[in-house]
């Protein structure tokens, strides 16, 4: 609502995205990149659904409930890395089982941000734009895998051995 009285930039940040997308970018590789993913493929899809709707935008509750649902997972990912980098900065290696937590949901969330995205798109898109959209929003949310199975294991090892439950 604040983005569609002006308070928030939200529509040059959006326009910004749309513009990255349609250049060339860099496959995601650092935690760092998979939080902008995040923040990436909800700009993107906002950006699609105010072009579309403009200010009708407030009615489309499936919509918003999407664009919701990216903003939350952007926040989270940005959220669990910066509390898991100043744990690490604290504990020093003794922070890795937190950094590893962190390091499992970036890269689990990224794949659910990318349906989340590819919904709101396919519901917004007309025929002759979908194809593009969808490309673009792969070359947004392209990264670098890591081995989760081997962290989860690392993560529930941890866990194993303290008998409960850690974070820390």
């Amino acid at each position: 609502r604040r983005a569609a009285k002006g308070g928030l930039p939200l529509a040059d940040a959006a326009k910004a995205t749309q513009q990255k997308a349609a250049g060339a970018v860099a496959v995601r590789a650092s935690l760092e990149d998979m939080v902008t993913l995040a923040k990436d493929a909800l700009l993107y899809t906002c950006g699609v659904a105010m072009d579309k709707y403009a200010d009708k935008l407030m009615k489309q509750q499936e919509i918003i409930g999407r664009l919701a649902d990216l903003a939350i997972y952007a926040y989270a990912c940005e959220t669990a890395l910066v509390r898991a980098r100043k744990n690490e900065a604290k504990k020093g290696a003794s922070g890795k089982h937190m950094m590893n937590m962190a390091t499992s949901f970036l890269y689990s969330s990224a794949e659910k941000v990318k349906v989340i995205a590819r919904e709101c798109l396919c519901a917004l898109a007309t025929e002759g734009e979908l194809a593009t959209q969808l490309a673009e929003l792969d070359k947004l949310t392209q990264y670098t895998p890591v081995n989760l199975i081997a962290l989860r294991n690392e993560i529930a090892a941890k866990i194993s051995e303290a008998g409960k439950y850690v974070v820390a």
